[in-house]
C-alpha cells in the first residue's frame, strides 16, 4: 500500500492522525468553569474529508482553577489537554481564549499538535451560540499550519444537563493536495459550575 494511501486510511480510522485531523470541536462556550467545579462531557463526532466519513467518540472533563481560568483533558482519536482563560464576561456576551495540546501515541511518528482559538459567545437565555476561529500546528512538522473555524450551539435543557452541537471546518494550507474537511458533532455536558443561571 503506497505511503500516501496508508496516510489517508489512518486519517479516516484515527481521525487525528494528521494536523488536518486535529480535534476542532470543543463543545464549550466563552464562559469558564467556576473554581473547583468539575464538568464532564461526551460527544459523537463524524469527520468528513472529501467523500469519506469517519465516526469517532469524544470524552472530556474540565475543572475551574481560579476565577476565569479552567483546564480540561479530552480524548477524540487523540489524547489532549487544554487551558481556557476568559478576558470578557458579561450577562450578554463572553469571550475566552483557549490553547490545546493533542498527542496521538498510537501512530508512530504522527506526533503532537498544538492549537489556539477564541470562543465568542452571546448569551441568549438558555441558548448560547458560539463562533471559534483559530489555528493549529503539527509540532512534529512546523510547516503544517491549519486554520479552522467552528460554529456551535449549547442548549441548557436542565440545571444539570446541556446539549451541544458543533461543526468545524479545517483547511490544510501547507499542502494543496491535503484534504479539507468538516467535523460534525453532537454532545452532552454536565452543568456543574458552568456559571449560567
Amino acid at each position: 500500500m503506497p505511503l500516501a494511501r496508508l496516510h489517508r486510511l489512518l486519517c479516516i480510522v484515527f481521525p487525528l492522525a494528521t494536523t488536518a485531523c486535529v480535534s476542532g470541536n470543543h463543545y464549550l462556550t466563552g464562559r469558564t468553569q467556576d473554581p473547583g467545579r468539575i464538568q464532564a462531557g461526551a460527544a459523537v463526532e463524524v469527520v468528513q474529508f472529501g467523500d469519506r466519513l469517519a465516526p469517532t467518540p469524544r470524552l472530556d472533563a474540565r475543572v475551574g482553577l481560579v476565577p476565569r481560568l479552567d483546564m480540561g483533558v479530552f480524548y477524540s482519536g487523540a489524547f489532549g489537554a487544554d487551558v481556557r482563560v476568559q478576558p470578557i464576561r458579561s450577562t450578554w456576551f463572553d469571550m475566552a481564549l483557549a490553547t490545546r495540546l493533542h498527542v496521538w501515541p498510537m501512530l508512530p511518528g504522527a506526533g503532537v499538535a498544538w492549537d489556539g482559538f477564541a470562543i465568542l459567545s452571546p448569551n441568549l437565555g438558555i441558548v448560547t451560540p458560539t463562533v471559534s476561529p483559530g489555528f493549529a500546528w503539527r509540532l512534529t512538522d512546523p510547516s503544517k499550519l491549519v486554520p479552522r473555524v467552528g460554529l456551535g450551539l449549547q442548549l441548557r435543557v436542565t440545571d444539570r444537563i446541556a446539549l451541544a452541537a458543533e461543526v468545524t471546518y479545517v483547511n490544510e494550507l501547507s499542502n494543496a493536495d491535503a484534504p479539507r474537511g468538516l467535523r460534525f458533532g453532537l454532545g452532552i455536558r454536565s452543568r456543574d459550575g458552568d456559571g449560567y443561571p
